[in-house]
């Protein structure tokens, strides 16, 4: 690994750490330290000029004018083992829930196509030197999503996988125009719990949540659990009778609400 002198200009953010840790991060702790200190950490880059470590750093140096900083360069076999660096190398950065979510889900696609990878070449990537910090190890036992939980700070990999189904919904929901929606689940999954937003998450088309309390389940004052389960209440069938026209007599039938119907749901060959 080389390390250089470059001019911030030149630097530019990788994609994936917008997609995983946003657009608008506060930098302007970083940008006092800096201040004070009048030191910026070496930065890792590609080749290129992408950044792989030191995406604040640089927002911070943007900011306060500076020109050149320090930078090791480093340029990685495949493009997946370039985005594990990046979650990797952020292990003990403050996060929110939502973003180890992101972090889980592409350390998950990572994992999977680097172990394709070494399937098709019959090559052990472990054997050989790396510069990714705590890469994952054969010995470590446990599945992926276990790995991927440890990795990314999250209890265990069940939870990975219902984080990953609540970020899922968040962004489905804000690609269809339903950022209200989207903004429900990420509070309750950044401010009450990955259980309570994946719940939510499922039930979100179902559930009815009076205005006035919308604030209160988004800042995690007010939980949402008994919404959504008055919702699934709804959605359970319910015995009743209803007169059979096949067999012209009264027989028990199964009722279920959609929307403003009743569906009714009898014995086999019989019109209920």
């Amino acid at each position: 690994m080389n390390t250089m002198e470059m001019k911030v200009a030149g630097l530019k953010p990788h994609p994936k750490n917008e997609e995983i840790y946003g657009a608008n991060e506060d930098v302007s702790d970083l940008v006092e330290k800096i201040k004070k200190s009048g030191r910026v950490h070496t930065m890792t880059v590609n080749s290129k000029g992408v950044v792989l470590a030191g995406h604040r750093r640089l927002k911070a140096c943007i900011k306060l004018g500076i020109e050149t900083v320090n930078a090791k360069i480093v340029d990685f076999d495949t493009p997946e083992e370039e985005i594990e660096f990046i979650v990797l190398d952020n292990y003990q950065r403050e996060k929110t829930v939502e973003q180890k979510a992101k972090e889980a889900r592409t350390l998950k696609e990572v994992e999977t196509k680097l172990a394709e990878k070494r399937m098709k070449s019959g090559v052990n990537q472990y054997t050989k030197s790396s510069p990714v910090p705590n890469s994952a190890h054969p010995s470590e036992k446990g599945k992926a999503r276990d790995f991927v939980a440890k990795k990314v700070g999250l209890r265990s990999g069940h939870e990975v996988d219902r984080a990953i189904t609540a970020v899922n919904k968040i962004d489905e929901l804000r690609k269809s125009g339903r950022g209200k929606d989207a903004e429900l689940i990420r509070g309750v999954l950044n401010n009450r719990s990955v259980s309570a937003a994946e719940e939510f998450a499922r039930n979100i088309d179902i559930v009815e949540i009076p205005e006035e309390e919308k604030p209160l389940i988004q800042s995690g004052k007010k939980s949402s659990y008994s919404y959504v389960e008055q919702a699934k209440q709804k959605q359970k069938p319910k015995e009743g009778t209803k007169t059979c026209k096949t067999y012209r007599k009264e027989l028990t039938a199964k009722m279920f609400h959609k929307g403003e119907d009743i569906m009714w749901t009898g014995r086999r060959g019989c019109q209920v």
